[in-house]
């Protein structure tokens, strides 16, 4: 509305102009065109110069609306005024009855009437036009206020939104790893079941052979020969213990999510535990023991674990050997403690070593196929190989099977 009141000041003053032009040429002011031209120039220009002093007046915020009013109508009759005694040398525009001819107080009082009418017509039309502005400035302030309101509110919904869907997404996140650690658990346990029925069949088998024996040496009376078997039944009854509180300890530390504690561990000590366990099995069946490694040789890595591992592999070496050779070696390669077991046998067949070797990491985290007993030793060997960083690969080549265990911590025995 701003940018259109000079237009429409121009538009008023005209139509002003041109209003009382007739009554001037009827009164005969026609004769004289050049003076009537130039009354008329002069009374334009009035006219519009009164339009944009009641626009003065309409700025002046510190008055209040009559004040405003009041003052544009004073100034209407001031500049009817001065323009008559500023221009009437040039132009008359009373030609009948000049306003020179009348006493100054009687010249001026006409002419302040005669701006008060003009001021009648304009200061209306001006005051109307400005409070259609102010409404409409009013309206779009309002507007402006409702639409940043409603910014404000969709910018605190989306920070709403945005906090509860990060919210949403961690609790998703923590039960999806949630799932994930349940599922490993799940899956490492009854691994950890199975191979308790595993692992413990084949030194019970033994147990079981060993307890008939003596009972056949009693029943005869052979008590020397009884008590040498009943010695190496009490020492695979304590392999067997420990092997069973070693499952116990890993299984306590899954179940409750504890980190695993890596400790030094006397790698030589640990072997010829586990060979004490099977050493009565071995013999059983006809096979001899080699061992090829030193007496001073550490690792860092977890003791429970580790024994889980050696049991699975001596139990394996020892279930499909008959009549040959288990050997257990340690080598020093690229700096790293390379442990070796190895034995020949003729039964297993070689695709089972190829699955083991074809299943990824992946493995850990699958669901427990209840149906899947083929090769539970050495999965779970190799699983918890991983989960202590151990290198662990196995194969068969000419009827020799090679378990390799690399370990990545190495060090000297503390005497």
């Amino acid at each position: 509305m701003k940018k259109y009141k000079p237009v429409l000041g121009v538009l008023i003053a005209t139509l002003l102009t041109v209003a009382v032009l007739p009554v001037r040429i009827s009164e005969g002011q026609g004769n004289d065109p050049s003076n009537l031209v130039g009354s008329e120039l002069v009374i334009w220009t009035m006219c519009f110069t009164t339009w944009c002093v009641t626009y003065f007046a309409q700025l002046q915020s510190k008055l209040q609306k009559w004040q405003k009013i009041a003052l544009s109508l004073l100034l209407c009759a001031v500049i009817s005024n001065i323009f008559y005694w500023t221009f009437n040398p040039f132009f008359e525009d009373y030609p009948t009855t000049p306003m020179r001819h009348y006493p100054l107080a009687f010249a001026t009082l006409r002419l302040s009437i005669r701006g008060l009418l003009v001021g009648l017509v304009i200061v209306p039309i001006a005051f109307l036009f400005e409070n259609e502005r102010q409404s409409h400035l009013a309206e779009l302030d309002a507007e402006k206020r409702r639409m940043k309101a409603s910014e404000e509110q969709n910018r605190l919904l989306e920070t709403v939104v945005s906090e509860r869907t990060r919210t949403l997404e961690n609790t998703l996140f923590s039960l999806r790893e949630s799932e994930s650690k349940l599922d490993n658990q799940v899956y490492l346990l009854s691994r950890l079941v199975a191979s308790v029925t595993h692992d413990v069949g084949s030194p019970l088998t033994y147990v079981i052979i060993v307890a008939n024996k003596i009972n056949q040496l009693l029943e005869t009376g052979r008590f020397n020969e009884a008590s040498q078997f009943s010695k190496e039944l009490h020492k695979t009854l304590i392999s067997m213990s420990a092997f069973m509180n070693n499952l116990l300890e890993f299984t306590k530390t899954q179940v409750r999510s504890e980190s695993i504690l890596l400790t030094h561990i006397d790698l030589p000590a640990l072997i010829n535990e586990k060979v004490l366990l099977f050493e009565g099995i071995i013999s059983q069946k006809n096979n001899r023991l080699l061992l090829d490694f030193e007496n001073d040789l550490t690792t860092y890595t977890n003791y429970n674990l580790l024994a889980v591992v050696l049991h699975n592999l001596l139990d394996n070496a020892a279930r499909y050997t008959q009549n040959g050779v288990i050997s257990i070696k340690m080598k020093t390669i690229d700096g790293k403690y390379t442990l070796f077991i190895e034995n020949s046998v003729l039964t297993i067949p070689e695709t089972f070593v190829e699955d083991l070797d074809t299943r990824a990491a992946s493995q850990w985290q699958k669901r427990p196929d209840q149906n899947e007993n083929q090769g539970i030793g050495l999965i779970l060997a190799r699983n918890i190989c991983t989960l202590l960083g151990i290198n662990f690969s196995i194969g068969i080549s000419e009827g020799l099977v090679t378990a390799q265990l690399t370990f990545n911590e190495m060090g000297k025995k503390v005497i």
